[in-house]
């Protein structure tokens, strides 16, 4: 399944939004987009969300942005 999501970082509060459009996640992440935290932060929240391992969970695009495309298995 591949999802689009859209990252909000520095916020107080870590937490996975519903889906929007059945396609889309809003994902706000307490790390700041420094030495890849956010993203490692992004696949933990996600891999929670999901219940599934966090080796299942791959971002495809958008490593430096805040607009992302996640597979997850």
């Amino acid at each position: 399944m591949i999802i689009d999501i859209h990252v909000k970082t520095g916020s107080s509060k870590s937490e996975v939004l519903p889906l929007i459009n059945n396609s889309s996640l809003v994902i706000h992440t307490h790390s700041q987009p420094h030495d890849n935290a956010a993203n490692q932060e992004i696949i933990k929240l996600l891999a929670k969300y999901f219940k599934t391992p966090k080796s299942h969970i791959t971002i495809i695009r958008g490593h430096k942005t805040k607009h992302k495309q996640v597979q997850v298995l």
